[in-house]
């Protein structure tokens, strides 16, 4: 078996595979330590809006920002189930649900996504003052 040599040092890397971490020089080939950000994706989660009108739309963003993760235009069912990642560290969005004749409904700020399936009960209330010509 030949060896390689390394012409600059490379920091001693840690592969993951398979739930076990792998060190070993043949490791150095793949790449530095592989690591999880709190901004990486570590699975999926469906948080499921309840109780909709009919023809809502439903927006959330990042919060404190107008990073859309979910833009959905006049949802013509009750519930809205949303498959989105589940991220390693908390992440915090704002939740908007807007229909016409209905005042706009911020279901909440700074909302942390959960790290399990879960639904998000949503009570829009008709806006009494809402004119349709």
């Amino acid at each position: 078996m030949s060896a390689i040599a390394l012409i600059s040092p490379v920091p001693t890397p840690t592969v993951y595979g398979g739930g076990a971490a792998l060190d070993s020089p043949t490791a150095a080939l793949i790449g530095y330590a592989v690591q999880r950000l709190a901004t990486d994706a570590v699975g999926e989660v469906t948080l499921t809006f309840s109780g909709l009108q009919p023809g809502s739309d439903i927006v959330v963003l990042l919060a404190g920002t107008s990073t859309e993760l979910l833009n959905v235009n006049a949802h013509a069912g009750t519930s809205y189930g949303w498959l989105s990642d589940r991220f390693a560290a908390p992440t915090l969005v704002d939740i908007g649900v807007f229909k016409v004749g209905f005042i706009p409904y911020t279901v909440v700020r700074n909302f942390s996504l959960p790290y399990t399936d879960a639904v998000l009960p949503i009570n829009q209330v008709a806006d009494r003052n809402y004119l349709n010509p």
